[in-house]
């Protein structure tokens, strides 16, 4: 009677009872104020870099960021970049802030990044206090190409506004859910 009652929980409940060994759940979400007439990619910034065809590059913290967005800083001290690698396996490394400057360049080769998150911050986030001070932009390592952007949107968002999802090597995707919100203009959506 326990085993049946244990296989007929729903898999998120058998997820996070330990049921299912080496999954988790991913919430991805969007937002792109810049949708016209034709394809465009949902992202934050309305700029998300899309797999290079050359090889996969290190990234780092763009310069030009806020002075507080610093390793011993009132604002993001560290930020996580989690993607995939040439191979499609997945990669995941956390950099430390650099305030205005560039940070130091990821060890870790990326052909997608998927997703950067504040992971340590000098500030306990509240509805009043946020967890970085300015916008926090991920760039490849020459400079030359952005790759996303932790933004604040009048409140520090703490982590990128990637729509897309992208399914590392020898894993399975399961999508549960999907919401799509117009704001103001109503767009046909097919």
């Amino acid at each position: 009677m326990e085993q049946r009652y244990k296989n007929s929980l729903p898999w998120g409940h058998q997820l996070t009872r330990g049921n299912i060994q080496l999954a988790r759940i991913r919430h991805q979400f969007g937002r792109n104020v810049a949708c016209g007439t034709s394809y465009t990619p949902v992202s934050d910034i309305g700029v998300y870099r899309t797999p290079q065809v050359g090889s996969a590059t290190a990234l780092r913290i763009k310069a030009g960021g806020n002075a507080a967005d610093t390793a011993a800083g009132a604002g993001a001290r560290s930020v996580r970049l989690t993607g995939i690698d040439a191979s499609g396996d997945e990669v995941t490394e956390t950099i430390a802030t650099a305030g205005a400057s560039a940070s130091v360049a990821t060890n870790a080769q990326f052909i997608r990044l998927y997703e950067a998150a504040v992971v340590d911050t000098g500030t306990y986030g509240t509805q009043d206090a946020g967890s970085h001070v300015g916008n926090i932009t991920i760039e490849n390592a020459a400079g030359t190409q952005d790759w996303a952007q932790i933004q604040l949107n009048g409140f520090p968002a703490s982590v990128t506004g990637i729509g897309s999802v992208t399914i590392p090597r020898n894993h399975v995707g399961l999508i549960s859910n999907v919401q799509i919100n117009v704001d103001l203009t109503r767009r046909r959506i097919s």
